[in-house]
């Protein structure tokens, strides 16, 4: 147990420093502005294909809901109005609604395509010029796909919740209310669930890195377990606080982008602890065929390499340069070597010394042409 906890605690101390390395406030704040931009076309895009199924109207209110018990009354009444606002016009022509449609998907897919850029740039990847273009149209694609499995999550934390209501209420008419914090308890862990797996899917998917499914459950596990501690610290520090509230008729929407840019803020320390969680643990990770480690990361390593072959290196020397002068040294899977071999060893000492130095200078040169490649 006690293994655990400081192995936890060094993969923790290592996520944050690393986290704070990878520049994530600025991060956050673009993510944060390309998620106002993306907020219309993703809830349309999401109220829409769950309205086939569920009815509009009950997925809309649902979201509202939803969104209030996070940020408040004001934040659902501004959702509320986009969502009104953005609805496209019935009557337009077809082309116009060719080109709303497209709009829409283009906006909501810029978020994930965002935060995608955020998680390769933790994971030092980045994707060969020679695929830019045709990976920034699959690209678009992948975040479509995200969308539709967010809304197929959505679907299912709606079906759960209403069989589970549904099984309260005649549970309670039979038996009374005792059973109702098993309900509310059964609640929360099915949406702490289908965030854990929301999370996960992104970290898999997202990235271009091939990461092994046990690695993103783990982040995704625990940055659904920081996403609700953060959620519960936002709202009441947003209860004593009105940190918007020097802005006037903005101060919804900067509201809003505040707490975007937190949550993004946790979802990228989630990333970087999956990023460190697997290092640790020695998962093998390695870029998709179409992408590479990028050039700050090749140097990182190169680097650290660099750096300990020298330093043994020099350890090997200084030792090997001591025994010869004091007279100390023996090969030591020959003990039976005598003083001759010392001998031949002091008046051979220079010429030895250069033969090992110029080994480890073909040995960086390989190195580096390895790099290279």
């Amino acid at each position: 147990m006690k293994k655990h906890l400081f192995n936890f605690w060094k993969i923790l101390k290592k996520t944050t420093l690393m986290w704070l390395d990878a520049d994530p406030f600025r991060q956050s704040a673009i993510i944060s502005y390309y998620a106002i931009l993306s907020l219309p076309g993703l809830l349309i895009i999401i109220i829409w294909s769950l309205g086939q199924i569920w009815g509009e109207s009950a997925i809309k209110g649902e979201i509202v809901e939803h969104i209030q018990d996070m940020m408040g009354l004001k934040s659902a009444e501004f959702i509320e109005n986009i969502i009104q606002n953005a609805y496209l016009d019935a009557g337009a022509q077809w082309y116009m609604q060719v080109i709303g449609i497209g709009t829409l998907v283009f906006a909501a897919t810029t978020l994930f395509f965002q935060f995608q850029k955020s998680l390769n740039h933790i994971w030092s990847v980045q994707v060969n010029e020679d695929n830019a273009m045709w990976r920034v149209v699959v690209d678009r694609i992948k975040s479509m796909l995200l969308i539709i499995v967010l809304a197929l999550l959505i679907l299912l934390s709606l079906l759960s919740s209403s069989v589970l209501a549904s099984f309260k209420e005649t549970l309670e008419f039979y038996v009374g209310g005792e059973w109702t914090y098993f309900f509310k308890i059964s609640n929360y862990i099915l949406s702490f669930g289908v965030l854990a797996v929301l999370f996960s899917i992104m970290y898999k998917t997202l990235p271009d890195v091939k990461i092994p499914w046990r690695m993103v459950w783990i982040g995704g596990f625990v940055t659904a377990i920081l996403f609700n501690i953060g959620k519960w610290a936002l709202s009441y520090y947003f209860s004593i606080a009105n940190p918007s509230s020097g802005f006037g008729a903005a101060s919804t929407i900067i509201f809003i982008m505040i707490w975007i840019n937190y949550t993004t803020l946790i979802l990228l320390f989630g990333a970087q602890f999956t990023q460190i969680y697997g290092v640790i643990n020695n998962y093998k990770v390695k870029p998709n065929d179409y992408a590479r480690w990028n050039d700050q990361y090749i140097l990182k390593h190169k680097n650290r390499v660099m750096k300990r072959l020298f330093q043994n290196k020099v350890k090997e020397l200084e030792e090997l340069d001591h025994n010869i002068k004091t007279g100390y040294y023996r090969d030591t899977n020959e003990d039976s070597k005598s003083m001759e071999f010392v001998e031949e060893l002091n008046s051979n000492n220079e010429n030895l010394i250069n033969k090992i130095i110029e080994g480890f200078n073909k040995l960086k040169q390989s190195l580096n042409k390895k790099t290279n490649e």
